[in-house]
């Protein structure tokens, strides 16, 4: 029996053994590598709103337009994601349950979310869209009032789960504001183009309010109620901020707000406002709006805007600034401020580059919020350039001379030029969008850049001077996306007309859109090659001479397709260049993650030790791609969900890759 027992126990071991390597065999086959990505900064980003726990004001809550939702337990000094369960980075709004601060609401691109454990988890309760604002009330907080963008205002009675239209007894379709009044939450306030609305029975029926506010046009941006004293109105407008005192019935002007672009009360003494002019500065009334004084610049030297201001409800001399480059604190009613971003990896990342004699120095620009810079692989960033509002397209770093740096802006500012690794800029080419460049790297004083409108620019002396190189190009359509270049062998594409070849240094280009190859029957191959080519392309030339072009990566995305990576490869090792734009076949479709997840495909990256592993980065993450293309899968784990890959580069030893995402920052994953 006891021999039998032993048996039992063996086998059964075996079975263990055998099952768990199954399971690591097929994990295996859906994640190529599957360490996680570290979170390396640059820390900030966009900030549209920040709440303040009314119970425990240590705890704040931030949210963006890209990045999800954070949350900090110590007033700001630390952050940390507190997005998952949120099926959309894009959060619009956020309110706060004043009766059980563990519950919020967040509105979002994909629906309404809800959290009951102080956002460690959202769950979606509506799939209603576009809301622009979420008003809860404080005595009934199951009573909700949602605010669409340009639209109607809906009422919910249970928590969020179904909702109704109150267009009929509310016609206007421009509301723009909504607040509920705190002790009489029956009383509601909506501000739309034409003036503000009043209800006093939860808005059943509506009456317009405009008294002292004129009888032209009025314009409602955002609308204040003193929490303390509920009669007490503000509204930020066209005509500047105007007050009530007697709950709505009339309004007056007040003297010297005009320029007031933002407005926050202070729950403890309602009489104290802070108010925003001109985006930046920073103005404060110690007496109900009658009079304001000037407290400077939020962020001195930077051309960002401050979005949101919130007040810490238990004590008014804590303020926080949420801005294009994060947030930003106070201790004394605005006298003074410091950066209070740690943790906060929201910055939208829109292009990487690295210094390949010094693969630890990496360059990061953004949108909105300037250049990064790090020379520790990513241990720690810095700001070297922050005086402008703009996207940052791409960066080049002179594999020759790595100080020499070059970065572009999509907005219309040109090429920016560094020669001293990024301490000082000077702009090289002027007043245009500059959507890609491409730096030749068997000669890296010759650049290309691509604009608006098939504009190529090319320079033969590092940026000193620029001469059109367009012939061949059509005179008008989509902007290019990616400009490479090898020698005089050039590739560009572009999202409607496809790709366009130039093998004379730019002096002359010819359309080489690709055949395509795709799997299934010929019925199915034939339907999909008569859809139109190109919906977005990006390439990648490497060669070690002119003429050789041995790796082209391109991005093809063919029209009303679902299970199909846009992703293609294309292996050329024939002298002629014009043989560089060919046949591309279509990578398989990725292991264990549905395919129509991942489009649009936005970044891409060659392993430059064995270039037939190639990575495109997405909404699904990053993909590996190993045997041309046919073996697809998910590369790590730990980057931010439903967040947009936007930038991939690796380091030249080919053992880290680093991804910039569109508000996550930049992520780094060491390679086996």
């Amino acid at each position: 029996m006891a021999s039998h027992s032993r048996f039992v126990r063996l086998f059964c071991c075996i079975a263990a053994c055998l099952a768990f390597f199954i399971i690591a065999v097929a994990a295996s086959s859906q994640v190529v590598f599957a360490a996680s990505w570290r979170s390396t900064g640059p820390h900030g980003g966009i900030v549209s709103l920040l709440v303040v726990d009314p119970k425990s004001p240590e705890t704040i809550y931030e949210a963006s337009p890209y990045g999800g939702v954070f949350k900090s337990l110590d007033r700001g000094a630390n952050w940390s994601r507190a997005s998952a369960g949120l099926s959309d980075p894009s959060v619009s709004t956020l309110v706060i349950n004043p009766a059980d601060p563990r519950i919020l609401y967040a509105a979002g691109g994909n629906g309404i979310f809800k959290t009951t454990d102080g956002a460690g988890r959202w769950k979606l309760i509506n799939p209603m869209v576009n809301v622009h604002q979420l008003a809860i009330d404080p005595k009934t907080p199951s009573t909700l009032y949602a605010v669409m963008n340009q639209g109607p205002v809906f009422k919910s009675l249970d928590s969020g789960k179904t909702w109704t239209s109150l267009f009929a007894v509310l016609p206007s379709t421009s509301v723009s504001a909504f607040v509920v009044d705190p002790k009489t939450p029956a009383n509601l306030y909506a501000g739309a183009d034409g003036g503000i609305y009043k209800s006093t029975n939860g808005g059943t029926s509506w009456t317009l309010v405009t008294a002292g506010l004129g009888t032209g046009s009025i314009r409602i941006f955002s609308l204040f109620i003193d929490p303390l004293t509920p009669k007490i109105l503000y509204a930020q407008t066209n005509l500047g901020v105007v007050k009530s005192t007697n709950v709505g019935t009339s309004w007056a002007v007040m003297p010297g707000a005009a320029g007031v672009l933002l407005l926050a009360i202070d729950p403890e003494q309602p009489s104290n406002l802070m108010g925003v002019f001109d985006q930046r500065i920073l103005f404060r009334s110690t007496n109900s709006a009658k009079t304001w004084k000037s407290l400077g610049l939020v962020v001195p030297g930077f051309a960002g805007n401050v979005r949101t201001i919130a007040i810490d409800p238990v004590n008014g001399s804590r303020i926080y600034a949420g801005t294009d480059h994060g947030v930003f604190a106070s201790r004394n009613s605005g006298g003074t401020w410091r950066e209070s971003n740690a943790g906060l990896a929201n910055t939208m990342v829109t292009a990487l580059a690295i210094n390949p004699k010094a693969p630890n120095t990496l360059y990061a620009g953004t949108q909105y919020s300037g250049v990064f810079k790090t020379t520790n692989g990513g241990k720690s960033w810095r700001r070297i350039n922050d005086g402008w509002l703009d996207k940052v397209s791409e960066i080049l770093v002179d594999p020759a001379t790595p100080s020499r740096v070059y970065f572009s802006s999509s907005f219309g500012n040109g090429i920016f030029k560094s020669s001293d690794s990024g301490v000082s800029w000077s702009n090289v080419l002027p007043f245009q969008g500059i959507l890609s460049m491409g730096l030749d790297p068997t000669n890296p004083r010759t650049l290309y850049a691509g604009g608006g409108a098939f504009i190529v620019n090319k320079s033969t002396d590092a940026g000193a001077t620029w001469k059109a190189a367009n012939t061949g190009l059509p005179t008008s359509g989509m902007q290019p996306n990616s400009v490479s270049a090898i020698g005089k062998t050039l590739l560009l594409t572009d999202p409607n007309y496809g790709a366009f070849l130039s093998t004379n240094g730019g002096r002359k280009w010819v359309s080489r859109n690709p055949t395509i190859k795709v799997s299934g029957s010929r019925a199915e191959a034939s339907a999909r090659a008569s859809q139109p080519i190109l919906e977005f392309a990006d390439g990648i030339l490497d060669g070690e001479r002119e003429g050789v072009v041995k790796v082209i990566l391109g991005l093809v995305s063919l029209r009303g397709e679902k299970g199909f990576v846009s992703v293609t490869t294309l292996f050329d090792d024939e002298p002629e260049a014009s043989r560089a734009v060919g046949v591309w076949t279509a990578w398989a479709s990725p292991i264990g993650i549905d395919a129509s997840d991942c489009p649009p495909i936005t970044a891409l990256a060659v392993n430059p030790v064995t270039p037939t592993t190639q990575y495109a980065g997405g909404l699904c993450g990053v993909l590996e791609a190993t045997s041309k293309g046919t073996h697809v899968v998910p590369l790590g784990t730990g980057l931010p969900p439903n967040t947009q890959v936007q930038a991939l580069i690796m380091t030249p030893d080919g053992k880290y890759i680093y991804a910039g995402m569109l508000g996550g920052g930049v992520y780094k994953l060491a390679l086996p």
